[in-house]
């Protein structure tokens, strides 16, 4: 079994170890990023519904999503 300091030798290795650790950091990113993203896109549909579409219901609907009434005073 090679130790540790034979798999940091070998520059084959090396990249290999390299390349993970790469894409390990890019996987990260991308979660943080998208599950921003998504929630930006799911306060941007609230928000629509809330100022668009809830006006055109009945007054008597509550959008528990609102921003309190500061669009609509």
């Amino acid at each position: 079994m090679a130790g540790l300091a034979d798999v940091f030798s070998e520059q084959e290795r090396t990249n290999w170890l390299k390349a993970c650790l790469g894409l390990n950091i890019a996987k990260h990113a991308l979660e943080v990023f998208v599950d921003r993203e998504i929630k930006d896109a799911q306060s941007v549909a609230n928000f629509m519904f809330c100022v668009i579409l809830k006006p055109l219901k009945s007054e008597k609907a509550h959008c528990r999503t609102c921003v309190p009434n500061i669009l609509h005073n």
